[in-house]
């Protein structure tokens, strides 16, 4: 129960505050490196398996920010 008290308060919290607006914000920093390691990663599509492009995109995306999180 508690769980979803806290799914629902963080839709209703999103709903009322929407998306940041800031482009220095960490929710879109990491939506930025997302886009950027996708966009290179298409270039070696012919070459190697599209799944395993993403699974290096999401390993990449991770690595960052778990890397730029035990900095702060």
């Amino acid at each position: 129960m508690l769980i979803l008290i806290g799914v629902w308060s963080g839709l209703l919290l999103d709903f009322c505050l929407g998306d940041p607006r800031l482009a220095v914000h960490p929710i879109r920093l990491i939506g930025h490196l997302a886009s950027f390691s996708e966009r290179k990663l298409r270039g070696l599509q012919h070459r190697v398996r599209p799944r395993l492009l993403g699974c290096v995109a999401v390993v990449i995306v991770l690595s960052v920010t778990l890397y730029t999180v035990l900095l702060v």
